[in-house]
């Protein structure tokens, strides 16, 4: 699918503009119909996915995490299944980011990809870590609230625990500048009668170690809701709602990393 294109006129009028004077501009032109809706979500998306990449990749913290020196090493002849395993990853990822672009069809699985993704997580997890810890979060994010549902109790059982929490697996969840999604906050959070809290299956030093990432997700979600109070109609009711949820979400967590930590 080709990407959308801004005109040589547009670009120029780009140059040396923040974020947030790119957002506006990107909303003046979609309001004269001078861009698609394509156009507008493409855009929109990879402004803040960039200005994103680069807070977190200057507040990505170089820790050690646990068992690190069991990550395998990408220099090594790759197995057939490790083959399947990034193909399949591929196509997954292929089809968020088309989704993402065009807003068209949520890309719900077929039943036979829905089970190809449990056999090789299921069957690889320990094998692959690091690729299945790429796929769970990958079916965290994508639009199939059954494939969600079987990552979210996977990683529950799987990724944490007073001796098996896997550090990289959510290291790796905050250090993505595309999407932190809401099951991984459910997951790292149990609730109280007096709120919610930290999952004591945290060591309180990753915790303090991921803040600036959390911050950094959070100062996003921030920039994304500001931008959707620009959109009119039911667009903007729908999109506001989705931010604001979102936004809350992050802040609650941060609200208790920051008591976690004291």
């Amino acid at each position: 699918m080709t990407k959308p294109k801004l005109s040589y006129e547009q670009n120029i009028s780009l140059k040396g503009c923040s974020l947030e004077e790119k957002l506006n501009l990107l909303h003046e032109w979609k309001k004269k119909g001078e861009i698609d809706q394509p156009a507008f979500e493409h855009f929109s998306n990879l402004w803040i996915k960039k200005e994103s990449k680069k807070v977190i990749n200057a507040n990505a913290p170089l820790r050690r995490r646990v068992n690190e020196t069991l990550e395998r090493s990408n220099f090594r002849c790759r197995t057939v299944v490790e083959g399947e395993i990034q193909n399949f990853l591929n196509k997954l990822r292929g089809k968020i980011n088309d989704y993402i672009a065009n807003r068209q069809e949520e890309p719900v699985l077929t039943e036979q990809e829905r089970n190809m993704l449990k056999k090789y997580i299921i069957e690889h997890f320990r094998s692959y870590r690091s690729l299945i810890n790429q796929m769970l979060i990958l079916g965290l994010r994508y639009p199939d609230k059954e494939v969600n549902r079987f990552c979210a109790e996977f990683a529950q059982i799987n990724k944490k625990g007073k001796y098996n929490t896997d550090y990289y697996f959510w290291g790796s969840i905050w250090e993505d500048p595309d999407f932190v999604p809401l099951d991984a906050i459910r997951l790292m959070l149990v609730k109280k009668e007096d709120g919610r809290h930290i999952d004591k299956t945290f060591e309180p030093s990753f915790i303090q170690s991921i803040m600036p990432l959390i911050e950094a997700q959070r100062d996003k979600e921030a920039e994304r809701l500001k931008f959707a109070q620009m959109l009119e109609g039911k667009e903007r009711e729908t999109q506001v709602k989705r931010k604001m949820e979102r936004l809350n979400a992050f802040n609650i967590l941060l609200k208790a990393a920051e008591e976690y930590c004291k």
